[in-house]
Parts: structure tokens; C-alpha cells; sequence
């Protein structure tokens, strides 16, 4: 591993973890050769996870530009691993500076490892939370610090499978760079969306997975949500 990130504390190095494995999927530098062999395994062995998170990351760089020109520069993701290789604040930073983006994770080497790289990046912070629990996340005040929730909010629950995100995955329709966006009907969102869509305010988005359908397949949505309609 680089020497430029030291864990603060003893990490059990002897199992591949699978943030670290997506970090060097994307080509990124924040793993060890335990991470490194499973993944190079998980390639031999024909495992879409590599081609999934390349086709993710590749949603986020059509998605969060889109968000940030309709006006939404506060952004919230949910296990998205180590924030580096085009993560959500480096994308939406560099279309406008002024973004803010919260991470939450609850894993301790990812939490560790995020404050660690984020410490002096403007607008941005790290708190503990899950896609199962989002009222404990939304009320942080870390992140009532930096995000102001009366305003637009795109939430990313990317790594949340699609059957724990809605009742009917087949309202999670479309990108916004579609004009034909759909909005989500509140009753098909399960509980956890549920909560996260009723404290936003009008003009946000869930971004979501869809059932993986293979390579080149729209295996991700951006779904309009809100208290209120949104109002143009």
C-alpha cells in the first residue's frame, strides 16, 4: 500500500476488502496485494463487479454534471466506498466549485480512510450512517453543518440493491439528461428511499441501481423526488 495513507489504526489486512478491490478497479492506489490478488481473480473468473463499477462511475460523470445545471450543488453519497477516481466531489467540484457533498459509510477503514483524504477538501465531509437507517444520517449535524436540506439534495444510494430501494424497481426510470423524466410515486419507494424522498426538498433525486443487465445496459436511474412537487 502507498505510503501517503497510513491507517490510524491496526486494520486486519489478511482478507481482500471490497472497497479496496474497487479502488483498484477504477485504478486507483488505496490497496494492498491481499485486495489486488482477489481482484485479479474476480477479472480471470469473469465477475461483472469490475465492469459494473466502471459503468457506475460512468453514470455519475453523465448524472451529477446534469444535476449540477439544474441548479442542485449539494449532493449525498451512500456507501460509496473510497472517495477518489471521479467521486461524487471531484465530479461535481470541478462543473462547479461551489458543490458540497457529504459522504456516509459505515465502514470503519472507509470512514477512516475518507477523512483522511478529504481533510482539506473544501465543502465536503464524512459521517457514519446506512442506506437502512437515513433518518440518523439526515439529522448529523455534520452534515446539517454543510448541506442545507430546505434546498435541492441528490442523494446516491448506488451500492443499495435495487430490491431494498423500491417495491416496483420499474418506476426507477430514467437520467435527467433525458427530458422525458419521470417522477417516483412515493407508494412504490421502500421504507428507507421512502424517508430519504419525504425530508428532501422539491428538485432533488435519488440516484439509484437497477438490476444489472449486462455490459452497455442503463443499469442506474436518477428519479425526481421531494416534499412537494417540484416546481419549475
Amino acid at each position: 500500500m502507498h505510503d501517503f495513507w497510513q491507517p490510524p489504526y491496526e486494520y486486519e489486512i489478511t482478507e481482500p476488502h471490497p472497497a479496496r478491490m474497487r479502488d483498484y478497479y477504477l485504478g486507483g492506489r488505496i490497496h494492498y496485494q491481499v485486495d489486488r490478488d482477489a481482484a485479479d481473480a474476480a477479472v480471470a473468473a469473469g465477475d461483472p463487479e469490475p465492469l459494473i463499477a466502471w459503468e457506475q462511475r460512468e453514470f455519475l460523470r453523465r448524472t451529477v454534471p446534469a444535476l449540477v445545471d439544474r441548479g442542485v450543488t449539494q449532493f449525498v453519497a451512500v456507501g460509496a466506498g473510497i472517495p477518489r477516481q471521479d467521486a461524487v466531489h471531484e465530479i461535481a467540484q470541478r462543473h462547479d466549485p461551489r458543490c458540497r457533498v457529504v459522504y456516509v459509510d459505515d465502514d470503519p477503514f472507509v470512514l477512516d480512510c475518507s477523512r483522511f483524504l478529504l481533510a482539506d477538501t473544501p465543502r465536503t465531509a464524512v459521517v457514519e450512517g446506512t442506506a437502512a437507517t437515513p433518518e440518523v444520517f439526515l439529522a448529523d449535524p455534520v452534515l446539517r453543518d454543510l448541506l442545507d436540506i430546505d434546498r435541492p439534495v441528490a442523494v446516491a444510494l448506488l451500492a443499495t440493491p435495487p430490491a431494498l430501494l423500491a417495491t416496483d424497481p420499474a418506476v426507477l426510470a430514467t437520467d435527467p439528461a433525458d427530458p422525458a423524466v419521470l417522477a417516483a410515486d412515493p407508494a412504490v419507494l421502500a421504507a428507507g428511499p421512502a424517508v430519504i424522498a419525504a425530508a428532501l426538498a422539491p428538485g432533488s433525486h435519488l440516484l439509484v441501481p437497477r438490476a444489472w443487465a449486462g455490459p452497455g445496459a442503463d443499469g442506474w436511474a436518477c428519479v425526481p423526488v421531494g416534499r412537494v412537487p417540484h416546481e419549475s
